[in-house]
Protein backbone atom coordinates (compact mmCIF):
# COMPACT_ATOMS: atom_id res chain seq x y z
CA UNK A 1 0.00 0.00 0.00
CA UNK A 2 2.85 2.35 0.84
CA UNK A 3 4.52 1.88 -2.58
CA UNK A 4 1.21 2.50 -4.30
CA UNK A 5 0.77 5.78 -2.42
CA UNK A 6 4.33 6.90 -3.22
CA UNK A 7 3.79 6.09 -6.90
CA UNK A 8 0.58 8.13 -7.05
CA UNK A 9 2.17 11.07 -5.22
CA UNK A 10 5.17 10.98 -7.54
CA UNK A 11 2.93 10.89 -10.62
CA UNK A 12 0.99 13.87 -9.31
CA UNK A 13 4.22 15.74 -8.57
CA UNK A 14 5.61 15.05 -12.05
CA UNK A 15 2.35 15.96 -13.81
CA UNK A 16 0.53 18.35 -11.50
CA UNK A 17 -1.75 19.80 -14.19
CA UNK A 18 -2.67 16.78 -16.30
CA UNK A 19 -1.41 13.24 -16.13
CA UNK A 20 -0.81 11.81 -19.61
CA UNK A 21 -2.77 8.65 -20.32
CA UNK A 22 -2.92 6.07 -23.07
CA UNK A 23 -5.87 6.30 -25.38
CA UNK A 24 -7.29 2.94 -26.36
CA UNK A 25 -9.43 2.23 -29.40
CA UNK A 26 -11.64 -0.27 -27.61
CA UNK A 27 -12.85 2.03 -24.82
CA UNK A 28 -12.83 5.77 -24.13
CA UNK A 29 -11.27 7.14 -20.94
CA UNK A 30 -12.08 10.57 -19.57
CA UNK A 31 -9.10 10.67 -17.22
CA UNK A 32 -5.93 8.81 -16.27
CA UNK A 33 -6.10 5.52 -14.38
CA UNK A 34 -3.76 4.06 -11.79
CA UNK A 35 -1.94 2.16 -14.56
CA UNK A 36 -1.38 5.47 -16.36
CA UNK A 37 0.08 6.99 -13.17
CA UNK A 38 2.50 4.08 -12.76
CA UNK A 39 3.48 4.23 -16.44
CA UNK A 40 4.21 7.96 -16.14
CA UNK A 41 6.46 7.38 -13.14
CA UNK A 42 8.26 4.48 -14.84
CA UNK A 43 8.80 6.55 -18.00
CA UNK A 44 10.25 9.38 -15.92
CA UNK A 45 12.60 7.14 -13.97
CA UNK A 46 13.72 5.08 -16.96
CA UNK A 47 14.28 8.22 -19.00
CA UNK A 48 16.71 9.48 -16.35
CA UNK A 49 18.77 6.27 -16.12
CA UNK A 50 22.49 6.61 -16.64
CA UNK A 51 24.03 3.96 -18.86
CA UNK A 52 27.69 4.82 -18.27
CA UNK A 53 28.41 1.28 -17.05
CA UNK A 54 27.55 -0.25 -20.41
CA UNK A 55 30.50 -1.99 -22.07
CA UNK A 56 32.21 -0.17 -24.93
CA UNK A 57 32.42 -3.19 -27.26
CA UNK A 58 28.97 -4.62 -27.87
CA UNK A 59 26.87 -5.72 -30.79
CA UNK A 60 24.83 -2.56 -30.54
CA UNK A 61 22.16 -1.60 -33.02
CA UNK A 62 21.20 2.07 -32.89
CA UNK A 63 17.52 2.77 -33.23
CA UNK A 64 15.74 6.09 -33.84
CA UNK A 65 14.65 8.01 -30.72
CA UNK A 66 10.98 7.68 -31.74
CA UNK A 67 11.32 3.88 -31.85
CA UNK A 68 12.98 3.86 -28.44
CA UNK A 69 10.17 6.01 -27.06
CA UNK A 70 7.54 3.55 -28.39
CA UNK A 71 9.37 0.61 -26.81
CA UNK A 72 9.64 2.48 -23.54
CA UNK A 73 5.91 3.23 -23.50
CA UNK A 74 5.07 -0.43 -24.12
CA UNK A 75 7.41 -1.50 -21.33
CA UNK A 76 6.00 1.10 -18.91
CA UNK A 77 2.52 -0.36 -19.24
CA UNK A 78 3.66 -3.99 -19.30
CA UNK A 79 5.88 -3.86 -16.21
Amino acid sequence: VRRVFVGVVMAHTLHAQTLPFAKRAWYPKAEATFADALAAVRAHLWGRMNYLNSPDETEMCRIPRAGLHCLQQVACYAA
